[in-house]
């Protein structure tokens, strides 16, 4: 009987692919990668707007700040319980690897001698630490924006704080918008957003400045970025900058000036003479006139450059300010040309000081991480940086380099009070509260998170040393793009924003690889092959668990984005595809690279690419989606392809945009699988079953507010069961997606600003499974874009329990890990974990006679006694 369905599904599956084979449009003849791409690409900056591009539009940050408020609501209607089983998070890290920062402030605590600190994640929020750097404390999860770009001191009362949101340094890349400028008026406890910010000229404030004797008097520098143009791809960028002044602590703004050029980025009071005041941007810096009370633009003086310019003024000496612009012009080699000015005469007139190529080694980095500090004790000392940190003691004509970003990682592990290398792009440098001529202390702000040196000076014939990372005590704001758990051993890993490929072992977090991380996939019997993959599809492997990687092959800048997905065949792990604008298979045995899928043809300029890739882990069935909403698939092995299912009628509802995410649930034939599409819509999640060949069906499964849906991930043991990571966290749903509910606990007693536990009102970009063979459960990996990574409880989809499991025992609730006590069952179904209780050997003597039912207190669960146990 057995021999005759084996043959039937067989038969089944040879007619299936000949009808296919007999209606979709042939494939062009698999070709071989030329030997050029599988060259290591040269480093590059974030480049063809690519995270817009892979979510399917711009951030847009009223839907965000509308959407969270529905989940506030949200939690309030539901409470404290989870749907699908997950009833706990806990944050993975990494503490030790960072996320850029582009804030920081510092006061001194003199009575025990540390310093208190205040950084803010581009995408992570806010953090505080009061023992210099040891520890930290999130402070803004349930903020309206986490994209923090400065914060400010009252200088008469540490207690008042103001902090700045919106990345307009990096608007056309990967920054994202903020919801205005907040204050806290107790320490950092609790902010409230000022009410006047809260409008569009405060989208993008890049930093604020306050005067050093004034505490009420504010300086803020927005971008106001336009755009136009139609739908995504097809728009147009365009900025202007405008400084906005408040002189009774943010209650009421004034716009004081405009800078047609560009967007401004850099505002400085000098800390003892309040009148003189520089503001700079794109293509201008303005000095301040306070006779007159206006600002002045000295962009002539500057040799009309067109790149953005930052400015610093001289803590003696209020006549002392340097500028550091990025020109524009390239040179020789590409790079992109770094000029000093310096002005002797309080910004009156400036002198030219040199052109240093080397500070920004690519054309447009110097729009990204352009940064200029001057010793507060030392006219002449400057500090300044694009890549890595640089020094000149002559005033800017000769300089020094003082860091060396490639080698960063090899001291990731190291003891906080250890020396290390700076990270690469350089944001800020803020002197310690305390600095003078014996102390010299500053704090560094850049892509890997904030370092410290105890002194500046240390470095000025060679590489600086002492180098303190003050990450590696939980400060939690690395940018994943993409995340993987082993299936063997304690492992998780993932693809980060400027931190390369990292990866957890045991609690341990290491950073083998640098460059922009995208993915980490682990081998599903080998626990020592890793594969990893950065820039542009850069295909690393590890053949000794992750300790060190490899380049196997490139699709290089002309064939990927710089951000590309990856995936593995599970039927045959020595094959990984990467995506471009063609699909791609490495082939682990031979070391080739083979094109599997052609590309699309262009539309007008703009390039169809693979966004999304899900490959079946029992058949091998591929499915591919695309940047402009292209869904096909292959059933062999990319031999022949589907044609795009979206142009069939039945499948025709679904949107015209980027593919974020697939996730084939079919166990079988790997015929059905779940697609989100980006941008702010409710038709943004789809129930996609192509089973009847030539008519596929689509199902509209998405939530009932507008959201940008990234990831999708349904539970290995009940495909109803699935979780889709957005922009404001993770949702859940029991019932394939036709109710959904907000993951995160909460602490309703703790005031308007919940007290939660995971990943809220935090951009989730990937979500993976991790299965833990010991308990026999499976866990919920989060990837985050500014909080790291997460980690779920086990979710069960059935609890058991077994009165006769070995006392002392750890119990999950699994079947090989059951629980004893019922009670610890019922706590676990009150939030959600299951709908049956399998009752397994013993007497339960705390359930009725004969009751299958129980009624908890928000649901209704089902007990069934098996294996011989008994109910009395």
């Amino acid at each position: 009987m057995r021999k005759r369905i084996v043959i039937g599904l067989i038969l089944s599956l040879l007619i299936t692919i000949l009808v296919w084979q007999r209606i979709e449009t042939p494939t062009p003849s698999i070709q071989e990668v030329e030997p050029s791409l599988l060259t290591i690409p040269a480093y590059i900056d974030d480049a063809n707007r690519h995270r817009w591009v892979m979510r399917g539009g711009q951030f847009d940050q009223q839907k965000v700040l509308k959407a969270r408020e529905i989940t506030k609501q949200k939690f309030k209607k539901q409470r404290n319980y989870k749907d699908a089983g997950i009833t706990s998070w806990t944050n993975l890290g990494p503490g030790n690897i960072g996320g850029r920062i582009r804030a920081i402030a510092t006061y001194r605590l003199p009575k025990v001698n540390e310093d208190v600190i205040f950084v803010g994640g581009a995408g992570g929020g806010i953090w505080k630490s009061t023992d210099s750097g040891d520890n930290w404390t999130a402070l803004t999860d349930f903020s309206p924006s986490l994209a923090v770009t400065s914060i400010v001191i009252d200088p008469d009362d540490n207690n008042t704080i103001y902090a700045s949101t919106g990345e307009g340094h990096a608007f056309q890349t990967i920054g994202l918008p903020g919801a205005g400028i907040f204050k806290s008026t107790n320490g950092g406890t609790t902010w409230n957003q000022l009410a006047s910010t809260n409008n569009s000229d405060f989208l993008w404030v890049n930093k604020l400045a306050i005067n050093p004797s004034n505490g009420d008097h504010l300086l803020a520098v927005t971008a106001n970025v336009n755009i136009s143009g139609g739908n995504f791809p097809f728009q147009q960028f365009s900025g202007e900058g405008k400084l906005f002044e408040s002189l009774n602590g943010g209650t009421t703004w004034t716009e004081v000036l405009s800078n047609p050029q560009g967007i401004l980025t850099d505002v400085e009071f000098h800390p003892f003479n309040s009148n003189v005041r520089v503001v700079s941007g794109r293509g201008n810096v303005f000095v301040y006139n306070s006779s007159n009370g206006t600002y002045e633009s000295k962009r002539t003086l500057l040799n009309n450059y067109p790149g953005r310019m930052e400015v610093t003024l001289c803590g003696i000496n209020a006549n002392v300010m340097y500028a550091l612009v990025s020109t524009e012009v390239a040179a020789t080699d590409g790079t992109n040309l770094a000029a000093i000015y310096k002005s002797s005469n309080g910004g009156s007139t400036w002198d030219f000081r040199g052109v240093h190529p080397e500070v920004f080694r690519s054309t447009t980095l110097g729009s990204y991480a352009n940064n200029i500090w001057v010793d507060p004790t030392d006219c002449d000392d400057i500090y300044f940086g694009g890549v890595d940190l640089w020094k000149s003691t002559d005033s800017g004509q000769n300089i020094t380099k003082i860091s060396d970003w490639q080698l960063y990682r090899a001291f990731i592990n190291a003891d906080i009070d250890e020396d290390i290398q700076l990270h690469a792009d350089q944001h800020i440098i803020v002197p310690a509260a305390n600095y003078s001529s014996l102390n010299r202390r500053v704090f560094i702000g850049n892509d890997g998170g904030i370092q410290k040196a105890n002194n500046i000076r240390s470095g000025s014939t060679n590489l600086l040393s002492g180098w303190d990372n003050l990450l590696g005590s939980g400060l939690g704001i690395t940018q994943y793009y993409g995340v993987g758990s082993s299936p063997i051993v304690n492992k998780f890993g993932g693809g980060a924003q400027d931190n390369g490929a990292n990866l957890r072992s045991g609690s341990v977090w290491t950073q083998p690889s640098n460059g922009d991380g995208q993915d980490m996939i682990f081998h599903p019997t080998n626990q020592n092959i890793v594969y990893a993959n950065v820039n542009n599809n850069l295909l690393k492997k590890s053949t000794d668990g992750g300790a060190t990687f490899s380049d196997v092959a490139s699709l290089g800048e002309a064939n990927a984005s710089l951000i590309a997905p990856m995936a593995m065949d599970m039927t045959d792990p020595d094959h990984v595809y990467l995506c471009g604008y063609a699909l791609w298979r490495y082939d682990d045995g031979t070391g080739n690279t083979t094109m599997v899928k052609n590309t699309l043809p262009d539309i007008g300029n703009f390039k169809q690419e693979i966004t999304a890739i899900d490959i079946h882990e029992t058949t091998g069935v591929i499915w591919v989606g695309y940047n402009t909403g292209i869904v096909e698939y292959s059933i062999n092995g990319g031999l022949t392809w589907s044609g795009d299912i979206t142009s069939t009628p039945n499948a025709a509802q679904i949107p015209n945009n980027a593919v974020t995410d697939i996730d084939i649930y079919d166990d079988v034939f790997g015929r059905q699988a779940y697609v989100t599409i980006g941008g702010y819509r409710e038709n943004n999640i789809w129930n996609v079953d192509v089973s009847d060949i030539g008519n596929p069906t689509a199902f509209d499964r998405s939530m009932d507010f507008e959201m940008q849906v990234n990831t999708i991930a349904h539970h290995p043991e009940n495909e109803n069961w699935i979780y889709v990571g957005t922009d404001v966290g993770i949702f859940a749903s029991e019932d394939a997606g036709v109710n959904w509910s907000v993951t995160p606990l909460f602490d309703e007693n703790s005031g308007p600003e919940f007290e939660n536990e995971g990943p809220v009102f935090t951009e989730v970009t990937d979500l993976e499974w991790d299965f833990e063979s010991f308990a026999g459960s499976y866990n919920l990996v989060a990837g985050t874009f500014g909080r790291g990574l997460w980690l779920s409880s086990n979710i069960l989809t059935d609890v058991f329990v077994d009165r006769t499991f070995s006392p002392g025992a750890p119990t999950f609730g699994t079947r090989t890990k059951p629980y004893r006590p019922f009670t610890q069952a019922i706590d676990k179904a009150e939030n959600k974990g299951s709908s049956v209780i399998f009752l397994e050997g013993g007497t339960y003597n705390n359930i009725n006679p004969g009751q299958s039912r129980l009624f908890t207190k928000r649901t209704l669960i089902k007990s069934e006694a098996t294996n011989s146990a008994i109910i009395e």
